[in-house]
């Protein structure tokens, strides 16, 4: 029983040790098929893999992801074009994307049609109406998911043909998939709405100067792995057009009626008459402050609306003076891209890995015949062992008739006296 107990651990020893070690390993890594084409960057946060997406392709679900958290924003809308024909009518913001966040059930090995929408183009000319954003969707027909952001609406552009009293109307703001753009006021052009509020109408002051409006804010949201205000609208175009003549175009005054000829002061031209974005990912229109500051375009994967060009004049050595790139500051910019980001549970993957043996001992034990020895002990002796001897001499009346010898070597001598009858006689 001892043997057979002691067998049986050395015996699995020397079996693992024959056929290698094999170790699994339970470890969470951020697992996606791989799509050429997609532009997609992985990254790891917390307990999830987040995966970003800049062009169109089909991606495939991984492996264990059921549920996954999408968040699809379409592109922003292009800024409208300032009036060429008199310095009057402004370009509109463009609106901002649409931002649709959900969470989705999903199964394994789905192939999923990715759409990133592009940014509205500006026009490209004074007077032109920007371009409209595009739509990005998440689609996965086999799960029956579809999540959609349309792109935002561009900026109107000036009107183009003069009234008869010499002026255009400015554009409106384009609008958002839920929100609308501010509406023009005669040379002062609406905002572009954000995802989450409506731009701002412009301001008039007839005869003299017009502020833009300003764009609508966005929708912040962190599914990236970082805070982003998503879909803001474009600031709306302002001018500094009136009456009389600027070269090339006409006389230009500031908001409060002063005339800015050639030659004024730029501390006289208000730094605030030209519409902002409703973030900072949108884009602002073209300043009026006499830094000849064109419009700028809504931040790329953001979805922000693109700025409105205005009518203005620049500055140089402190005072104003015409622009020579007079007709690159009526142009609206473009909007920005839009964004596809999903974020899903990262799946556990077991590694399993075999170490090979360095021996190969046998599996069995060699089995040896023990040599048995039986040595039969002496019993116990239960009284020492004696020898008896005997003589027949008499020593002075006294018979020796014995000596008994002890097992230890030592002598008792037995005698015994014999009474010796006397005769009467």
């Amino acid at each position: 029983m001892r043997l057979s107990w002691i067998m049986r651990p050395v015996a699995g020893a020397a079996l693992m040790m024959g056929g290698g070690l094999t170790l699994g390993l339970a470890t969470q890594l951020p697992v996606q098929a791989a799509a050429p084409g997609c532009g997609e960057s992985a990254v790891e946060s917390g307990l999830n893999t987040i995966v970003t997406f800049s062009a169109d392709c089909t991606w495939t679900v991984p492996d264990g992801v059921t549920s996954i958290d999408v968040l699809t924003v379409g592109g922003g809308g292009a800024g409208g074009g300032a009036d060429v024909t008199s310095p009057d009518g402004a370009g509109g913001g463009g609106g901002g994307g649409s931002v649709n966040a959900q969470t989705v059930a999903v199964a394994s090995a789905d192939a999923v049609s990715i759409t990133v929408g592009a940014g509205g183009v500006s026009g490209g000319t004074p007077n032109a109406t920007g371009g409209n954003g595009g739509t990005s969707s998440f689609v996965d027909a086999i799960s029956s998911v579809d999540v959609e952001a349309n792109g935002g609406q561009g900026g109107q552009g000036s009107g183009g043909t003069p009234t008869a009293e010499g002026f255009n109307f400015s554009g409106s703001g384009g609008s958002s998939g839920s929100h609308f753009g501010g509406s023009y006021q005669y040379d002062g052009a609406g905002g572009g709405a954000g995802d989450s509020a409506d731009g701002s109408h412009g301001i008039d002051i007839p005869y003299i100067a017009a502020n833009g409006g300003n764009g609508g804010a966005g929708t912040v949201n962190d599914l990236s792995g970082t805070a982003v205000e998503y879909g803001c609208g474009g600031g709306g175009g302002g001018t500094m057009g009136g009456g009389g003549s600027f070269p090339p175009y006409g006389q230009l005054f500031n908001t409060s009626g002063v005339p800015l000829n050639t030659g004024t002061l730029l501390s006289a031209i208000p730094a605030d008459a030209a519409g902002l974005a409703g973030c900072t990912n949108g884009g602002h229109s073209t300043q009026m402050d006499g830094t000849g500051t064109a419009a700028t375009a809504g931040a790329p994967a953001t979805g922000g609306g693109g700025g409105g060009g205005s009518v203005t004049g620049c500055g140089e050595a402190g005072v104003l003076v015409a622009c020579p790139n007079y007709t690159a500051l009526l142009l609206g910019a473009d909007g920005g891209s839009g964004t596809v980001v999903v974020s899903y549970l990262t799946p556990e993957v077991t590694t399993t890995t075999t170490v090979p043996p360095t021996t190969a001992p046998p599996t069995t034990l060699p089995t040896t015949t023990p040599t048995t020895t039986v040595v039969t002990p002496a019993p116990a002796p239960t009284s020492a062992p004696t020898t008896l001897a005997f003589t027949g001499a008499e020593v002075g009346g006294v018979t020796l008739l014995g000596a008994v010898i002890l097992f230890g070597g030592a002598t008792i001598l037995v005698l015994s006296r014999r009474k010796v009858k006397r005769s009467d006689s």
